[in-house]
């Protein structure tokens, strides 16, 4: 007990040499919570956030303002600028102000259309208004490396297109696309090759639909011609082991439509012999003067005897478009065909 009281008797009397120690000392600028954090001395902590502890002597309150001035480069408030018109393609040089100024000035710079009263040069039978080729060619400029295109069936909404090709597109120079009101939508691209890729390495599926695409000039027609033949997705269930190969997909894809590619899954189940095996997924071309195949029949040979193991694989659509059985064609069936209907009407 006595140890234990003169132990406590020196722990005060280090903690009041420390007190007259720390006289001299400037006082720890601590404010809030972190001033009644003690350390097991009992003297406060200095807070790593939010705090200091001056040093000098003599402490003088710190203007931020004056010491910013310090290192400020000053800056010539007016200077000029080289504004660049998109429109006309030319320099306005000697513009001087704030960046308002100088925007107002380039909007005011902006062509604006000379819409006015006129009349037609030249005058065609049947005709009210002849559009003259000097209009034409302003036009076909900005339609240069152009792709219009239409999904069979319903359209596809406006930002589920925009998302895809700005996308997939890109390597291929995608610029903008926009929309009209009868389905159609238009590809803009930066260069001509970069157009012809896109064609190239068709056909294009978005949401499994496929995109038909052509090259748009100004006086092309917009149509949604007859289709005869569209590139689908199918999966084949229940193909035996033994028809993963090059030989054994191809013709069982072969009787349902033209082969096309084969996805990754199908395609390393091909090449490995191990993977997926529930289905086998391709891309085959169908063509509407034949009926789609719902099922195919295989073959398989027997290697210890004769005979034959016979299969049945399924045939699923992944989109399956609509078919007219009267005029062979995809995007309408025999209720809406218009042959149908014109044969009626007479």
């Amino acid at each position: 007990m006595e140890n234990y009281n003169s132990s406590l008797h020196d722990e005060r009397n280090k903690a009041a040499n420390n007190s007259k120690d720390d006289r001299g000392k400037p006082p720890l600028l601590v404010k809030g919570f972190a001033s009644r954090i003690m350390s097991i001395d009992g003297n406060p902590l200095v807070p790593r956030r939010g705090s200091f502890q001056n040093l000098q002597p003599d402490p003088k309150p710190i203007n931020i303002f004056d010491e910013l001035t310090k290192i400020t480069v000053p800056v010539d408030p007016v200077c000029s600028q080289s504004v660049q018109n998109p429109e006309e393609g030319e320099n306005i040089k000697g513009i001087q102000g704030s960046y308002a100024d100088r925007v107002k000035i380039n909007m005011s710079a902006k062509r604006e259309v000379n819409f006015r009263l006129l009349e037609s040069l030249e005058s065609v039978e049947e005709a009210d208004v002849v559009i003259p080729k000097e209009a034409i060619r302003q036009v076909q400029k900005k339609f240069e490396n152009v792709l219009y295109g239409y999904f069979l069936g319903d359209r596809l909404p406006f930002p589920v297109v925009e998302y895809y090709v700005k996308n997939v597109w890109a390597k291929y120079g995608f610029v903008k696309l926009m929309m009209n009101s009868d389905g159609f939508f238009f590809f803009k691209f930066d260069s001509k090759e970069g157009m012809h890729k896109v064609i190239d390495n068709g056909p294009w599926l978005i949401r499994k639909i496929p995109l038909f695409l052509n090259i748009r000039g100004p006086s092309v027609s917009l149509k949604k011609e007859g289709i005869k033949s569209v590139p689908v997705w199918i999966r084949l269930h229940n193909v035996p082991l033994a028809v993963y190969t090059d030989d054994g997909l191809s013709l069982l894809a072969s009787k349902v439509g033209i082969p096309k590619r084969l996805d990754s899954y199908t395609a390393d189940m091909c090449i490995e012999n191990w993977g997926r095996t529930s289905y086998a997924r391709a891309m085959v071309e169908i063509n509407a003067d034949k009926e789609l195949k719902t099922h195919v029949v295989v073959a398989i040979p027997k290697m210890d005897e004769e005979g034959f193991v016979m299969e049945r694989v399924k045939v699923e659509y992944e989109w399956k478009p609509q078919r007219c059985e009267t005029c062979c064609l995809f995007g309408h069936n025999i209720s809406s065909c218009p042959r149908v209907s014109k044969e009626k009407a007479k």
